[in-house]
């Protein structure tokens, strides 16, 4: 038989205070493996993240979602304080909120999440176009892919932005 434990205490501590049984400290201290919490494991969370999609999606499901680039990046600049389960759970709401096969950012809630636009030493140009391909994900979302509805918020003419 085989146990898995996880804590994040510091269990020596704990037996020493009295605050964890010393018996029961020996018996699951068998092999020790630190993982550092998410925030510090920054390359992890898109392979986490798409495998959690992985793993929520249906046989039944006619649609295989994916993250969009922005999507992937919003995840990799947040902090993480509830660390791996916190991150299941943001994907498993990604999942019912985002529509069609695409999860874009505006899909993910994160709370005080700052909006993600570039990365740092972005060119002018990259960043610009970075920042107009979230503001039409955002708007396509909003208006559940409608383009029409979308080009009339922008306040652009959409035949004509289709060409463009």
């Amino acid at each position: 038989m085989s146990v898995i434990a996880a804590t994040n205490s510091e269990l020596e501590g704990c037996v020493r205070d009295k605050q964890f049984r010393s018996d029961l400290y020996f018996r699951l201290n068998v092999l020790r493996l630190h993982l550092p919490p998410l925030r510090e494991r920054q390359g992890d969370i898109g392979l986490l993240a798409s495998h959690f999609l992985a793993a929520l999606r249906k046989p039944t499901d006619p649609i295989r979602k994916s993250f969009s680039a922005l999507a992937l990046q919003k995840l990799a600049l947040y902090a993480w304080p509830g660390n791996i389960r916190e991150l299941f759970n943001v994907v498993q709401r990604a999942v019912v909120l985002s529509e069609g096969s695409q999860i874009l950012p505006g899909s993910l809630s994160l709370p005080n999440a700052a909006p993600v636009v570039a990365t740092a030493g972005a060119s002018f140009r990259s960043a610009r176009g970075a920042f107009e391909r979230l503001y039409v994900e955002e708007l396509l979302r909003k208006h559940h892919g409608n383009i029409t509805h979308a080009a009339s918020e922008a306040q652009k003419d959409a035949a004509r932005s289709a060409v463009s």
